[in-house]
């Protein structure tokens, strides 16, 4: 039991890294949408 609920710590907290990336990035680009949207060249 003991390796099992290690293991799920681990994988929630990998979890937890990559949805934390994602919603940085998705609020990186709402809030800063620089040249991806509207390029001014």
């Amino acid at each position: 039991m003991a390796k099992s609920n290690n293991n799920v710590a681990m994988f929630l907290n990998l979890v937890l890294m990559i949805s934390f990336l994602l919603i940085i990035n998705m609020a990186e680009s709402k809030l800063f949408p620089l040249s991806m949207e509207r390029p001014k060249s």
